[in-house]
């Protein structure tokens, strides 16, 4: 619905407001964004950087994905990144770009809480996720090791560091995005390769039927405003003394 209202690229020249649809390089690849207001300000805002150029738009994927999501690696579960993703918010980003058609006026107290990446700077937004000398995060928003138990961001779904196990390759993987030097691909494949802890499937501890799922069954809880903690609570006896993600 939000593509009718004007998230789309083949009705981005048609806003009424002064709109730029550009490209800058990032991390040696050229990506599109679109520029216009309150759009950019709004961002530049959130992630405390003032010389964001605008919506860096998603650059992966066929027409139906990229130019007309946001970037998945920036905006990650904002609602209209690309394909279903968990916890998905409908931030004040897209409500910006709904007022920056210049077609209606929108009400930013219907915007969901979104926290990703904020006040993290100029850094965050422009530059690569991962150091490839070290194989590390640059930012606490993505992890390391690859497969590790833990939380997702938001710590509502229990889930894995960027791929359930380590060896999914993909030999046409951009050099660029190759982060491991050994063509290591992640599960999601909008987010420019950068590791970021994803939800296992009936994870949700907000969902009271994922309960029938819990490690430590009858002891964790699940259901509204239950979230996931990392923990070890097995006795070295029971041969599980690693962390493990849990709900409560």
């Amino acid at each position: 619905m939000a593509h009718v209202f004007g998230f789309s690229s083949w009705l981005f020249p048609h806003f009424l407001m002064p709109t730029e649809v550009g490209q800058v390089e990032i991390n040696g690849i050229e990506q599109y964004y679109i520029s216009s207001e309150p759009i950019t300000s709004r961002i530049r805002n959130h992630f405390g950087c003032d010389t964001i150029p605008g919506a860096l738009l998603e650059n992966q994927g066929g027409s139906g994905s990229a130019g007309s999501h946001f970037e998945r690696r920036v905006f990650m579960n904002e609602m209209m990144t690309a394909s279903e993703i968990a916890d998905a918010r409908l931030s004040e980003f897209t409500l910006a770009v709904f007022e920056s058609t210049g077609w209606y006026e929108v009400n930013y107290d219907m915007a969901e809480p979104f926290y990703w990446g904020k006040d993290k700077g100029c850094a965050f937004y422009m530059e690569a996720c991962y150091d490839k000398n070290t194989s590390t995060p640059n930012f606490e928003e993505f992890c390391s090791p690859l497969a590790e138990y833990g939380c997702s961001y938001h710590g509502r779904f229990q889930a894995y560091c960027g791929t359930p196990y380590t060896g999914m390759t993909d030999p046409f993987l951009n050099e660029n995005f190759d982060y491991f030097n050994n063509n290591t691909r992640m599960a999601d494949v909008f987010g420019d390769n950068c590791p970021y802890f994803v939800e296992y499937s009936a994870s949700d501890c907000a969902d009271p039927a994922a309960e029938r799922f819990a490690l430590m069954e009858n002891h964790e809880h699940y259901g509204k405003g239950s979230k996931c903690f990392m923990g070890n609570l097995f006795p070295n006896s029971a041969g599980m003394s690693r962390d493990f993600a849990y709900c409560f």
